[in-house]
């Protein structure tokens, strides 16, 4: 097919759409375990503030009572 040739623009315009998918995946993966790590900290700082122990798996202890994975 003479659009997928190597030297079409619409070869080079997938190839340019494909490191641009690969760009903004691999930001997006970076800014979620940034988010992931903050959320982390913000929640062992509300234990060490509340004097929960490390390893305490009471979750009205940790979150409020209400469930969620994070208050």
């Amino acid at each position: 097919m003479l659009l997928d040739h190597p030297m079409s623009s619409t070869f080079y315009f997938k190839f340019y759409q494909a490191i641009l998918n690969q760009s903004m995946h691999s930001k997006l993966k970076n800014n979620l375990i940034e988010h992931t790590f903050k959320l982390h900290e913000k929640r062992l700082r509300k234990q060490a503030a509340m004097g929960i122990k490390q390893g305490s798996n009471s979750s009205s202890s940790v979150d409020g009572g209400d469930g969620g994975f994070y208050s």
